[in-house]
């Protein structure tokens, strides 16, 4: 599954995949992509960081 939250992650959002990779999502490969970009037209829906 992709993962993606915002380019130039703070400290919590560095920790977050470690996490996700052992206890959630093995395969997990993860996107960091620019504050204002919002893939497949998802802007305003929960769930976006």
């Amino acid at each position: 599954m992709n993962w993606i939250t915002r380019e130039h992650p703070g400290v919590d959002r560095v920790a977050c995949p470690w996490l996700i990779e052992k206890f959630v999502d093995k395969r997990a490969e993860f996107r960091y992509v620019p504050a204002d970009h919002h893939p497949l037209g998802l802007r305003g829906r929960s769930g976006l960081d």
